[in-house]
């Protein structure tokens, strides 16, 4: 059974936010993404091989199609793409990660490597996606919502709608072969929770975490008898502007991008008999999140076209757990404000509350995978819980359940059913449950 191809099946389906950290040590071959074995004569350029499950976590990348840059080939493409289908279920409930169109391209990307020398490479990630539409009558901000007035969540403030745009694009200097140090510069997702970029639907935790922005973040990698301890800190600046009182008292709502920082550090072991990986991370303004800074800037405006400000500072917390043992794997993610919005930013749940809302999230899974008919397969059920988060046009909880199959070489066909219940009406929900049906048919190529 080829454990990386069923890794990469599964996170096309959400599910395996983190690497199941099975890795093949047998003899001198590793697998790549197609799940082939490279042959032992292959010189990589720098030689990451034994960290690559490790890597792909760390930026965010498990599962995508990523190319291998050897020393004749120092430049190299591979890419993807990702065909949604809603087969059943309503389109305009309007919640933050799912998809409002009944066939979205969900996503077309094209990654490039690039080798400068032995201490420096390239990456690049060019994406199309159109699934982005917000639900036509959504209430923008505040005000009750009902099947007849959808909230105005879309599947992600992250990526760009309806345009070819460079979704990553940074330099990587380190060569872990010499020392456990790196550094990445320019747009990326920033190791701050865990989680797969495009999938069917984004969880609730991922909804309060990801992150994507022009960033300087500085890593390591130690191993220690088999075990490994990594982390990262990162520094950009906040797309909305942060304003006082008497700022807001002159007219003067331009506000000031602040410089937000974090960091994540994590432990974890490469194996596949019981492989595993827990982290924690803070990161200092929430609103450096891209869905927060969308929810922010519609209960402060109403408008999905304003630039948005806002007024009170708030930290977060994430925290997340990975375990895998033979065809069986686990996973659980935690995100938390560590302090009350200003109201006037985010509203809390309860219409009574004089603070603003101090939203929290997590999440378990649990997978089984398999091979049957030669074909690498996988089951994957989980739960999802948030509160005081219906500013955040998240439901209340959701229960997750989904089959991924490799149909053909690089081409898998998955199916994920979800049910969501939406918080009450005393709470500025619905009170209402919905049930929905996806297809995704997914191909990697290069």
């Amino acid at each position: 059974m080829k454990l990386k191809l069923i890794v990469a099946s599964m996170s096309m389906l959400g599910l395996m936010t983190a690497p199941a950290f099975a890795h093949n040590t047998k003899g001198h071959e590793h697998p790549n993404y197609k799940g082939d074995a490279l042959p032992s004569t292959l010189s990589t350029c720098p030689k990451v091989d034994a960290y690559q499950p490790l890597l792909d976590a760390m930026n965010q990348n498990v599962g995508r199609a990523k190319p291998t840059v050897d020393c004749n080939k120092p430049i190299q493409f591979a890419g993807g793409i990702n065909f949604d289908y809603q087969m059943l279920g309503p389109l305009n409930n309007g919640f933050m990660g799912e998809n409002n169109n009944r066939f979205a391209l969900n996503d077309a990307y094209l990654n490039a490597t690039g080798h400068i020398n032995r201490w420096v490479d390239a990456f690049l990630e060019v994406s199309y996606s159109n699934i982005n539409a917000i639900p036509e009558d959504a209430v923008l901000a505040g005000g009750p919502h009902g099947a007849d007035v959808p909230k105005p969540g879309i599947y992600s403030e992250a990526y760009d709608t309806n345009t070819l745009t460079l979704q990553q694009g940074y330099i990587f200097v380190g060569n872990l072969e010499e020392l456990p140090f790196f550094a990445k510069l320019g747009k990326q997702f920033l190791d701050y929770g865990r989680y797969t970029i495009h999938p069917i639907t984004r969880s609730m935790t991922q909804v309060m975490t990801e992150s994507l922005q022009t960033a300087a973040q500085a890593s390591f990698i130690s191993s220690w008898n088999g075990f490994d301890l990594h982390g990262s800190a990162f520094a950009f600046q906040n797309t909305l502007g942060q304003v006082d009182s008497n700022d807001i008292a002159l007219g003067d709502i331009d506000g000031h991008q602040r410089t937000n920082y974090g960091g994540q550090i994590g432990f974890g072991r490469i194996s596949d008999q019981l492989g595993f990986d827990v982290g924690v991370g803070y990161m200092y303004d929430m609103v450096g999140i891209n869905d927060v800074a969308y929810a922010v800037s519609l209960f402060r405006s109403g408008d999905v076209n304003a630039d948005g400000f806002y007024q009170k500072r708030v930290n977060a917390l994430t925290a997340y757990a990975t375990l895998n043992t033979g065809p069986f794997s686990f996973n659980g993610h935690y995100a938390t404000a560590l302090q009350h919005f200003n109201a006037g930013d985010l509203g809390a749940a309860s219409t009574t509350a004089t603070d603003g809302a101090k939203p929290w999230a997590f999440d378990v899974a649990a997978a089984f995978n398999f091979s049957y008919w030669e074909k690498s397969q996988s089951l994957y059920v989980g739960y999802q819980q948030s509160g005081d988060a219906v500013s955040l046009f998240i439901p209340e909880n959701r229960w997750v359940a989904g089959y991924g199959v490799d149909v053909m070489k690089n081409t898998n066909l998955a199916l994920e059913y979800t049910h969501d219940s939406d918080y009450s009406e005393s709470d500025g929900g619905t009170g209402e449950n919905s049930n929905r049906l996806a297809v995704r048919l997914g191909v990697k190529f290069g």
